[in-house]
């Protein structure tokens, strides 16, 4: 019986580890050719704001607002605005340095950065909100082109595109980054986003407000827009630059952060499986939930093999030292970084697994959600 039931057993969980990783981007690909849903661009006279969330970013925030009053800015014009979540650094000098070239600062207390964007709303209002980090530079023409899709009533959320500036050969980001822009291409063709970007998005002002307090926003607002009835999109002409985090341990804090607050916040917008169309339920189910799930199947296939080899299946034993040496090679490029793109998808692969089941052991303890705070990026 054993001998049938583990390598079944094993079969299936490797498929559910595959399926949000490699199966559902093939299917979502295939499905956005045969059934696109392209979506109206254009001018739109509604007013926009630009958002700049920081804690304590006097390294960053200069050359950041050169680049926001240099971008090219919608026909309805735009508003520049600064949020800080409690700074006590030098960042509110320099940002009412540049008051003369309409840049607005909103001081708030440290209450994470979801809050102080929910506080600060309360003096703006603009109906489209564009967001974006201190550590992200914007093509001049970004911006406008970020903001095409509002002409189109249906779309209430839109990303921008990720570009890698400096990539640390050891982690895999570029990697990573790449195959996310790829995905979230097909995702908007064929149906909705499931997530924006986290450094530069865009939404209705409306969404804003359903968004729920320390859970991100950049999740969230993808959701929320499900959860309305209408969608999120991606633009690829809306370019944002950042660098690469600068070592594997703090790109393992990052990812680990990540999915910590991606678990509270499809818990927190658990609705948007329920009350979107069938093609969004099905993504948020596959990009979001499987994923979350992979570590536990991991494990299952993993304990399938380790069974299997005690009682002395050849093929277990095989698959177990093969498994081994994956994960052996995958922490050895980590360690010393390598140019090889097969060893740096699995050092990555292996680095995402690890963070996810980590922030499922924060959660599973209950660990009380940490403020947030900006990644080290160059």
């Amino acid at each position: 019986m054993m001998t049938i039931l583990l390598p079944a057993i094993f079969v299936a969980c490797v498929l559910a580890v595959a399926y949000p990783i490699a199966i559902y981007p093939v299917l979502v690909g295939i499905l956005a050719r045969i059934r696109p849903r392209p979506w109206r661009t254009g001018e739109t006279d509604l007013k926009v704001a630009h958002l700049i969330t920081v804690f304590n970013e006097e390294r960053r925030i200069g050359p950041k607002l050169d680049n926001a009053v240099a971008v090219t800015p919608p026909e309805s014009g735009l508003e520049t605005v600064v949020i800080s979540d409690g700074s006590d650094d030098g960042t509110e000098r320099i940002v009412r340095g540049y008051a003369d070239r309409g840049v607005r600062w909103i001081g708030c207390e440290r209450q994470g950065k979801e809050r102080a964007q929910m506080t600060a709303m309360r003096s703006i209002d603009a109906e489209i909100l564009v967001f974006s980090d201190a550590s992200s530079l914007l093509e001049k023409d970004s911006l406008k082109e970020l903001i095409r899709p509002f002409a189109d009533p249906l779309v209430a959320a839109v990303s921008g595109t990720d570009r890698l500036e400096t990539a640390e050969k050891g982690t895999g980001e570029d990697i990573y980054v790449g195959y996310e822009m790829g995905l979230r291409r097909a995702e908007s063709r064929a149906g909705s986003l499931v997530g924006l970007s986290g450094c530069y998005f865009a939404i209705r002002r409306e969404v804003c407000e359903r968004w729920v307090p320390d859970v991100p926003n950049d999740m969230g607002s993808a959701l929320v827009a499900i959860a309305m009835g209408r969608r999120a999109v991606a633009v690829d002409g809306a370019r944002c630059t950042y660098g690469a985090t600068a070592s594997t341990t703090r790109e393992f804090q990052r990812k680990r952060r990540t999915a910590l607050r991606g678990l509270r916040g499809l818990i927190a917008y658990r609705s948007a499986l329920t009350q979107g169309g069938w093609v969004e339920t099905w993504q948020v189910f596959s990009h979001k939930v499987m994923r979350f799930l992979a570590p536990f199947f991991g494990l299952a296939a993993v304990g399938a093999l380790g069974v299997g080899a005690w009682i002395g299946l050849l093929w277990a034993q095989l698959m177990l030292v093969g498994s081994a040496a994956l994960v052996v090679a995958a922490l050895a490029g980590m360690l010393a970084p390598t140019r090889l793109r097969p060893l740096r998808a699995a050092s990555f692969f292996v680095l995402s697994m690890a963070a996810v089941g980590s922030a499922w052991f924060s959660i599973v303890k209950r660990d009380r959600a940490a403020l947030w705070a900006p990644t080290e990026r160059p």
